[in-house]
């Protein structure tokens, strides 16, 4: 008979284990070695008949160890995917699908087998293997056109529609290829993120919640398909930015924020930021519009957290996008012709880009060397309040809702930047902004938070769902001035809106409330209900009007009433051609004095001005609270 070979030491670990042949009936009758062939040596040399045990086999004793290392490593798989359905609830029926309320179920058309629910998390596989259904497909992308892709504008509509609606081919690739289902997922994941709670029950019976976590599981699963991080496909980086977008609406942690400057690379790595020689024109407006869609998320996400941003106003040359609609190009175009004095698709997208750069630059810190004076910055700040009213605000009609969501950005917008200006986080240690401007401030901070309240309580705006902006600065800046003003309607005016904005805002804030913005912001209120308790007699004003004057340098101390009458007649002619105003409009009933382009504070004028306001050592009490709590959560303990 053959030999039989023992098991191979070297034998894969999860290989079944061999059985090991027994010696002979006579042999282990007598006790001697079998060489374990039939007949055996010992046996034909003896001439005995040599019969084979009829014993069971032995196995190998490291049988048990390798089939004990196979079930555990089979348990920890098991727990793994039971953490990712305990993780975020899996917004699936029993057969493990989304559909809408009178939608059939979903195993006449998934892929996935419905019986998968009988297996490990069947549910949780199921969703992964299984597209979502005709109507609910339809839903999602009526929602994305009418709340999300008008406000983002970084795509373009006539193309998609052909790929989402009819299958047709995206930027030369197939409608099935990686990066355009990348594309497609994120497109479903941005409208589930924009639907209202009624909205979810509606299409699909379920929780908002757990529809965008469903669609969430789906993009992420569609980017990493589509080498998101090595990518240098169009569709890819327009899906990412969807993303990332969506992704702060319902997320307050440093996510989406990480994730931004991760883009950036990612979209420098493509040269998304450089004007490339060849473009066609259709390609070359896709990347403009995207790139400076990435320097407003940029702009957003260091307001948002108070931080310094990833990318540097100076750092880039592609264009900005054209003042256009949709309608005006396609992948054929040879020509593309701005469209001046209209509302246009862009004209909600540019009135935010166009002020970007100024963020970016007024957010970063200034060094010695090369930082602008703060009456540099104030004066950029009120050439973008000019630029944007020229171009976009005066062709808009209050009585048209989108049109009043354009004029409500304008507004908030340029409040927001001259606010910055005079109040910025980081300080430059050559220019310090005066400290003897506290009511001019707190007015300024009083219409942006006017214009939040204005937009948070109207039905008209209802429609649009935006990234969530909460206006820290301004309240901040508003809670600073309350340290030292009181009892006035200004003051009283102010205690509301703050009232009111924190209410609303404090569960959409970065980091939350607990995080580095909100607790300091907390402690200043504190500090400013103290003091408005402390009297209930109004404080007067500080000696100086309400504006930022045109002080001559040389003047011993701040401007009287005739000194003012005289400066607002010589700044009526200090006005650019075709200006006949003194004041601009700010928004809706607001004005602002514009002071004159040439005033300056001197080191010596500023040296000799009365400490009368005490907002700007508030302020930059607050500031420094920011980094002490941002440190101190560093702290190893």
């Amino acid at each position: 008979m053959a030999s039989t070979t023992s098991h191979s030491p070297s034998a894969p670990p999860f290989r079944a284990a061999r059985a090991l042949p027994l010696a002979c009936r006579e042999c282990q009758r007598k006790k001697t070695r079998c060489d374990r062939t039939y007949p055996c040596t010992p046996c034909t040399r003896g001439g005995i008949p040599c019969v084979p045990s009829t014993r069971k086999p032995r196995t190998k004793a490291g049988a048990k160890a390798v089939d004990a290392e196979l079930r555990s490593r089979i348990a920890k798989l098991e727990r793994l995917v039971e953490s990712f359905q305990g993780e975020e609830p899996n917004p699936t029926s029993s057969n493990g699908s989304i559909s809408p309320k009178d939608a059939e179920s979903s195993s006449a058309t998934s892929p996935a087998s419905p019986n998968t629910t009988k297996y490990i998390a069947g549910t949780f596989w199921h969703s992964l293997t299984a597209e979502p259904q005709p109507a609910m497909t339809e839903a999602l992308w009526q929602v994305f056109l009418e709340h999300v892709e008008p406000v983002y504008k970084f795509l373009h509509v006539p193309t998609l529609r052909a790929f989402m609606e009819r299958g047709e081919p995206l930027y030369g690739q197939d409608a099935e290829s990686l990066c355009n289902k990348a594309l497609r997922a994120a497109i479903y994941f941005a409208a589930a993120v924009a639907m209202t709670e009624s909205e979810c029950q509606v299409y699909f019976s379920k929780p908002r919640d757990q529809v965008v976590s469903h669609f969430r599981k789906h993009v992420d699963l569609a980017l990493h398909a589509a080498d998101s991080l090595n990518t240098n496909d169009l569709a890819t980086l327009q899906a990412m930015g969807l993303y990332i977008t969506s992704l702060r609406v319902i997320d307050s942690s440093r996510r989406a924020w990480s994730l931004m400057g991760l883009l950036v690379r990612i979209a420098r790595g493509s040269y998304l930021h450089r004007e490339i020689p060849g473009e066609s024109i259709y390609i070359a407006e896709l990347r403009r519009r995207l790139w400076h869609n990435l320097v407003f998320l940029d702009c957003y996400s260091s307001v948002d957290r108070g931080s310094e941003p990833a990318i540097h106003p100076d750092s880039f040359s592609r264009l900005p996008p054209t003042h256009c609609n949709d309608s005006d190009f396609g992948p054929d175009s040879i020509a593309l012709i701005p469209r001046e004095g209209e509302v246009t698709d862009m004209t909600v997208a540019r009135v935010s880009q166009e002020g970007s750069p100024l963020v970016l630059r007024l957010s970063s810190p200034e060094d010695a060397v090369s930082s602008e004076t703060w009456q540099q910055r104030l004066e950029s700040a009120y050439n973008y309040q000019r630029s944007i009213q020229t171009k976009y605000l005066q062709y808009c009609d209050p009585a048209v809702p989108r049109h009043l969501m354009i004029l409500g950005i304008g507004y908030a917008a340029s409040h927001s930047i001259i606010l910055r200006a005079v109040r910025p986080i980081h300080c430059s240690p050559t220019s310090i902004p005066p400290r003897v401007d506290s009511p001019w401030v707190l007015q300024l901070a009083v219409n942006i938070l006017r214009h939040c309240d204005r937009a948070t309580n109207c039905g008209k705006l209802d429609g649009w769902r935006l990234m969530p902006w909460v206006p820290w600065h301004a309240i901040a800046v508003a809670l600073a001035g309350l340290c030292s003003i009181r009892g006035t309607p200004l003051a009283d005016e102010a205690w509301g809106l703050v009232d009111r904005s924190m209410a609303y805002n404090a569960a959409m804030v970065a980091d939350s409330r607990n995080g580095l913005l909100w607790k300091p912001l907390e402690r200043l209120r504190r500090k400013a209900a103290v003091f408005r308790d402390q009297s209930s007699m109004p404080t007067a004003p500080p000696s100086q009007p309400n504006f930022l004057p045109d002080i001559d340098p040389a003047a011993p101390s701040i401007p009287d009433g005739s000194q003012h009458q005289r400066q607002q007649q010589q700044q009526q002619q200090t006005l650019p051609p075709g200006d006949t105003m003194a004041t601009y409009d700010l928004g809706f009933d607001e004005e602002i004095l514009l002071p004159d382009a040439g005033f300056a504070f001197s080191a010596e004028m500023l040296s000799s001005l009365p400490p009368a306001d005490a907002s700007w050592f508030d302020w930059e009490s607050m500031v420094k609270d920011m980094d002490d709590t941002g440190m101190n959560g560093m702290q190893m303990v």
